[in-house]
Parts: C-alpha cells; structure tokens; sequence
C-alpha cells in the first residue's frame, strides 16, 4: 500500500486551498492518485460468461507493447458491457492518469485507445473495446473507499461486527462514521451522530483541513488496520473459507502484511526515520513528547526498555509467526495487544491538544488556534468510543467530559478534567500511568507543569491506604465534620486560572526546581505536520 501518498496529496491540496471548498482536496479523497491503476473499458458485445475476479487480461499500448492485468471490482459478470482492467503493479510501464497534474501523467502503460482484449481462460477469448485513456483510467484504491470498505467488511462478516469497530459503530450511531466525519468536514456541516457530534460550521479553514487529513489517518486508517488484522485472524481460524481453498494461511499472511504497511506507510522508508503521516508516525512523536520513548511492557518480567513503536511492530511480527504456524489464538492476543498500544497515541495527542488549549490558546495566532482547537477535537474522537464502553462505572460520564473540553466551540478547556477522566480508564483499556507519561519538555528534562504522569497504585498500597483512611476518619471524622461546618471551605471553579504560585504541582518532590512556567510552544511546533 502507498495510501499514504494519496493523503500527502490531500495535505498539500488542502494547504493550498485559498477558498475553503477543497474542490482538489476532495477529488484526491474520493477518486485517489497513486493506488491501484484502473482502466473502465466498454465493450463492443457484452460478455458471454461469468469471469472471476482477478481472471488475467492482456492487451497492448499505442506502440503494440503488451499490457498485463486482470479482472478488477465488480465487473466481468455474463451480459456486461463494461469490465475494469487492473494495471500490473509490477509493470516496467506505467499508467497514472488519475488525479495526477498533466505534466505529471505516464500513459507508457495506458492500454490503446481502441484495441482487442485478450481474456486468459483455459480457452483464452478476444474482445474488442474502446475507452478514453485520460477520462477512463482512474484508482481503485482511495481513501474514501479505504473508509467505506473497512465499515461494510468489519460489519458484515460471519464473526462481525468486530468488537473494537462495534464500539465506534454503537457510540456515533453510524455505519461509516469515519466517511461521515470527513464529508462533513468537506462540506463544513454538522455531524449526524448519536454521540460526539462535529459542527464544522463554527471551524475555521484552516481547522477543518486540519480536521480532514487526520481524521483520514487516525479514524478511518487507523480502524482499516485493525479490520486487517481481524481479517487476518478469520482467514487463520478458516471462518472466511469462501475468500481460499485448503489453506488459508497465505492470504492470512498477507492481510496482516497489509495492517503493518497501513501502520508505518511507504513515507518512513526502511529504517523508521521518514516523514511519514500514519500511526508510526504519530507514535515516534508522541514518545518523545511524553517521554516515553522508553518503557517496560507489562507483559513482561524482564527490565528491558522498549518504545512503544518497538512494542507493535515486534507483536505483529509474532503475530506473523503464528498465523504461519496456525497458531490463530496466539494472532488474536498479538491483534489486542497492538491495539492496546496503538491507542496510546491518540490519548496522549489528546492530552497534548488539551494543555495547548487551557494554558497557551491566548499566546497563539488565531490560525494556530484553529489548529489546535481541530486537532485536540479530531483526536478525542478517534477514542471517546474506547472511554465510554470501557466498562467503569463512570466510563460514559468520563468519555462526555472529554467531549465537552475538547469539542470545537467548547467555552473552556480544563486540561486537569480530562487528565483525570482518562486516567479513571486506564485500566480498564489495558494502559497504565507509565504507558501513557506525562508532557515532557526535553530541552529542560522535565515535565510541564500539572502535566506529569500519573502514579500507579500497587495492590499493597491500595490496601494501605484502605487501612489509613478506616483508622483515620474513625479518628478524626467528628472533628473534620464540626471544622467545615464553622470554617468556609473554599474551592476553585470550574476553569478559574490556577495561580501563578501553585502550577507547579509538588515542586519540593519534582524534578522540577525552577520557577518559570515552561512554554509548551517552545516543546511543541504548533505549525508543524502534528
């Protein structure tokens, strides 16, 4: 997959959109650039039979060059007049016309304008076509379809809907609710939710591109991994056995191939060190904003430091290992714990957005504003769904008050409310306070004020602090109850300035000494990719 080079695209159209329509931005969405070359031919007669699926074709170019392909989509049914010839990828020769700029385009590849098709059958057949090589070559993979297709294949199967898809389904009330939050953003409208609910209206251009590209990489891909993982784990258990004969494996092995290469995308090159836009990308920042570029699994015993990056691709590098082998259930356990970790991300880039906007939106320019009020919304969409149906007795009321700091035209944000409201769920979503760090300035080597990581509480400290608070209030309770009742007990409103004096939380015990208030700008280029 180089799906990634299409949203590179879409990112450069939307910033260089001067009006606001994203007519471009939306084009490349829907119809593609650089994935899976398509040629719409027209017969002179319809077809005779049935051709299955990826049937191999061939034909030639303007110079009688041959031209490989096979059957593609929904066509080569008996009385078709119109069959879609997919490009061999392999090919030397080249056909992009698309949404490619003209002097960009390669019609090398580009099957003749009129021509005779040859359908490989065991009785190898010929039929005449014609098409026009610059309007009827075009993608069949986009971006939207990406969306689309991981909604209807992660819904309608025989062990769907697939859990981790379900919650989004149920939360937004919506088959499609990744399409669904990009179109409105296009078109600058209200979502159509059951919950969580966008109005683009009241964003800015500049949000809403902002809302469009990485709603793309971190709803709509971001689930499209996981449904290729799920995938993965049916074609291994022989669930989708009308997809293979006998042995599924090598096509379990290849949809999970396709979840790792939507993980990193084509962008990060070999090494991991790109300028991608996918959720590797996303992981790679984030440690190091929250100094977690180093932590010890949970799974383990050993002391040995991994990021969480290193985490994922060595579960789906098992995961590989045991799909070969059969070894089905150990591939489900790999699939939840790589969604587990990829979910740190978006909680962290949450947090981020939060902070940004509590204590440094005044700072900023009202473009940098826009962004950071687009993105704290867009990423706390990718994971109200996991919050709400965690489990907790508070998980709907705690995935609602995110919702309401975050959402784009919300009055305030309090970076401490969603703090805490996410870490009341950790543990129900796997995760715990090391996982996930604090906001972490690597320049001073230390975090942000109110922004350091939480603290995990061990069994026997629970325990202690049951033990203490029983003997406590038997003790003091009387004399608690009298003091509040003749003393005025104050309390800070809800989004009063904190002072000056008390933003450093526990400084005496931090490694925090100095006495300036760190400036989240100068650790976070609000005007950079994320």
């Amino acid at each position: 997959f180089k799906i990634d080079l299409d949203l590179n695209e879409l990112n450069i159209e939307v910033k260089n959109d001067t009006y606001g329509n994203f007519v471009t931005a939306k084009r490349v969405y829907a119809e593609g650039v650089h994935n899976l070359s398509v040629a719409h031919l027209t017969l002179f007669k319809p077809l005779p039979i049935n051709i299955p699926k990826g049937t191999p074709l061939m034909g030639v170019n303007d110079l009688n060059e041959v031209i490989l392909g096979k059957i593609y989509g929904r066509s080569g049914y008996a009385g078709d007049r119109k069959i879609m010839f997919l490009y061999n990828k392999t090919s030397t020769l080249k056909c992009l016309v698309g949404n490619h700029p003209i002097e960009n385009q390669e019609t090398s590849g580009c099957l003749a304008r009129y021509s005779n098709l040859q359908i490989m059958l065991e009785q190898p057949r010929n039929f005449s076509y014609v098409y026009d090589p610059y309007i009827d070559n075009d993608n069949g993979y986009t971006l939207k379809s990406l969306s689309i297709n991981t909604a209807r294949l992660m819904n309608d199967c025989k062990r769907c809907p697939y859990d981790d898809y379900l919650k989004f389904r149920k939360y937004y009330g919506s088959l499609s609710y990744a399409d669904d939050w990009i179109e409105a953003a296009f078109e600058g409208r209200t979502t159509n939710f059951a919950n969580g609910n966008a109005n683009f209206h009241l964003y800015s251009d500049l949000g809403r591109g902002e809302a469009i590209h990485k709603s793309i990489a971190f709803m709509s891909i971001w689930m499209s991994i996981i449904g290729k993982m799920e995938g993965a784990i049916d074609l291994c258990a022989g669930i989708m056995v009308k997809n293979c004969t006998n042995n599924c494996n090598p096509q379990a092995v290849q949809l999970w191939d396709d979840a790792v290469a939507l993980y990193t995308g084509s962008l990060e090159g070999t090494e991991g060190k790109g300028s991608g836009l996918l959720p590797y990308s996303l992981a790679s920042k984030r440690c190091k904003q929250f100094n977690t570029c180093e932590y010890i699994p949970l799974s383990e015993e050993s002391q040995q430091k991994y990021s969480i990056n290193d985490e994922i691709i060595r579960f789906f590098r098992q995961g590989q290992n045991a799909i070969v082998s059969s070894s089905c259930e150990a591939v489900r356990r790999y699939k939840e714990s790589i969604v587990r970790l990829m979910t740190v991300p978006i909680i962290q880039s949450t947090l981020r957005y939060a902070y940004i906007n509590q204590y440094h939106f005044h700072r900023m320019k009202k473009r940098e504003q826009a962004q950071a009020q687009a993105e704290g919304a867009l990423f706390a969409a990718s994971v109200l769904p996991f919050i709400h149906f965690c489990g907790n007795v508070r998980s709907q009321a705690d995935a609602q008050l995110i919702f309401q700091n975050l959402k784009v035209g919300s009055l305030q944000t309090d970076f401490a409310i969603v703090k805490t409201a996410f870490e009341r769920n950790y543990d129900c979503l796997g995760l715990n306070c090391y996982i996930v760090g604090g906001l972490y300035n690597n320049s001073s080597h230390k975090y942000l004020a109110n922004a350091l990581p939480c603290i995990n509480p061990t069994e026997q400290d629970i325990r202690d602090i049951k033990i203490t608070f029983i003997i406590f209030f038997g003790l003091t309770g009387p004399i608690i109850v009298v003091t509040c009742c003749l003393l005025p007990c104050r309390r800070r409103k809800h989004g009063e300035e904190i002072p000056q004096e008390d933003k450093i939380i526990d400084r005496e015990n931090s490694d925090d000494e100095s006495d300036d208030d760190v400036d989240v700008l100068s650790m976070i280029d609000i005007r950079g990719i994320l």
